[in-house]
C-alpha cells in the first residue's frame, strides 16, 4: 500500500524490482581483499579477535560498513562494526566484556580495553514489518541470512563484507565498483528506503561531503520531494546544519526545496533551537570541525536560542 502510494507521488507505478526482498537473492562477488589493495593491518586487533572468536565457535563473522569502505579508500577507520549469524545471546556467551543494547535494533557492544566493537546479527527482510504512519520500521529484530542483511543496508559502498581471517571481500551489490567510481547509490528503491528511515537522506549529504562522492541520479531524485518530520531526524539534522560542508551538500541535494513539518525549526543556522548536549554531540560527530554555527569558531551564533 505504501509503495503504491509512493509510486503515485513520483509518477510511476510500483515495480517488483523495487522490492528490496528481490535483491536478497543476489550471490556475492568474492574478491581477495589484499589483492585489491585492502591493507588487513588496518583492521584493529579488537575487530580481528571478535571475528576470530565467533568463527572458531562455528559462526560467520565479517567486518562491515564504514570500516571496510574507509580501508578500501586508504582512510583510517574511526571504528569497526561486525556482522554475524550468531544471535545477540550467542555473542554475549562468547565475550566476557559485552552487553546487549537497543530495543528497535538489538546489537551487542563488545569491549576490548577502550575499544568498542559493535556486533549485529544478520537482519531478515520483513514483508509485513511493523511501521508507523510514515513507513518507518518500528521493530527490527528478525534474524535472517547474509544476503538479506546486505539487501537491507543503505548504500552499496556500505554493503561490503570483509572476512579479515580468510582475506575475502564479499560484494553483493557492486559496491566495490561504485567505490572505484566514487558514487553513492542506494540499494533498492530510494524513495521507499528514505521512508523507512529518513536519516538516510542526511547520510547521503554527509557522505557526499565527507568522501567527495557523486550521488547517483535515482538516489538523489526523491529527496527534494519527501517531507521531513522533524521528530524523526532530531540531532542528526542538527549535525548536518552544524557542519558547513555537510549542510552545503544537503542544500545541493535537495536543491534548497526540502520541506520540514510545522513543528520543526526552519532549516537555518540562526533559528535552530538545540540543547547543549546535542551541540557537543554535533561537534564530535562532525570530526571536530570548527564550524558549529555562524559566529565565533566553536561557539553558537549570537541569535541561536539554547535551552536545557
Amino acid at each position: 500500500m505504501i509503495r503504491t502510494w509512493l509510486g503515485r507521488i513520483f509518477g510511476r507505478a510500483a515495480k517488483a524490482q523495487d522490492d528490496p526482498k528481490s535483491l536478497a537473492q543476489a550471490k556475492p562477488q568474492v574478491l581477495c581483499a589484499s589483492a585489491i589493495g585492502l591493507d588487513l593491518s588496518g583492521v584493529s586487533q579488537a575487530a580481528m579477535r571478535t571475528c576470530e572468536t565467533l568463527q572458531q565457535a562455528g559462526f560467520e563473522a565479517f567486518v562491515v560498513g564504514g570500516g571496510v569502505r574507509d580501508l578500501l579508500l586508504g582512510r583510517r577507520p574511526k571504528d569497526f562494526d561486525v556482522a554475524t549469524n550468531a544471535t545477540p545471546e550467542q555473542v554475549l556467551a562468547h565475550f566476557r566484556r559485552a552487553r546487549s543494547i537497543g530495543r528497535r535494533f538489538q546489537i551487542v557492544h563488545v569491549y576490548f580495553g577502550r575499544e568498542l566493537i559493535e556486533v549485529s546479527t544478520f537482519r531478515a527482510m520483513q514483508a509485513e514489518a511493523e511501521t508507523d504512519a510514515h513507513g518507518r520500521v518500528l521493530k527490527d529484530n528478525v534474524w535472517g541470512s547474509q544476503q538479506e542483511d546486505a539487501a537491507r543496508r543503505d548504500f552499496t559502498v556500505n554493503a561490503l563484507y570483509l572476512d579479515p581471517i580468510g582475506d575475502q571481500l564479499l560484494d553483493y551489490h557492486e559496491g566495490y565498483r561504485d567505490l572505484q567510481a566514487r558514487t553513492l547509490r542506494m540499494i533498492g528503491d530510494p524513495a521507499t528506503r528514505y521512508r523507512e528511515d529518513p536519516v538516510r537522506m542526511l547520510r547521503v549529504a554527509r557522505f557526499a561531503a565527507k568522501l567527495g562522492f557523486n550521488i547517483e541520479a535515482q538516489t538523489r531524485a526523491p529527496i527534494a520531494a519527501i517531507h521531513l518530520p522533524a521528530s524523526r531526524l532530531c540531532a542528526r539534522r542538527v549535525c548536518i546544519t552544524a557542519c558547513c560542508p555537510c549542510w552545503m551538500a544537503f542544500l545541493q541535494v535537495t536543491q534548497a526545496s526540502v520541506s520540514f513539518s510545522k513543528r520543526s525549526a526552519t532549516p537555518m543556522h540562526g533559528s535552530l533551537r538545540i540543547n547543549r548536549s546535542r551541540q557537543v554531540f554535533c561537534w564530535l560527530h562532525c570530526c571536530g570541525r570548527r564550524c558549529l554555527l555562524p559566529g565565533k569558531p566553536g561557539l553558537p551564533a549570537a541569535n541561536t536560542t539554547l535551552r536545557r
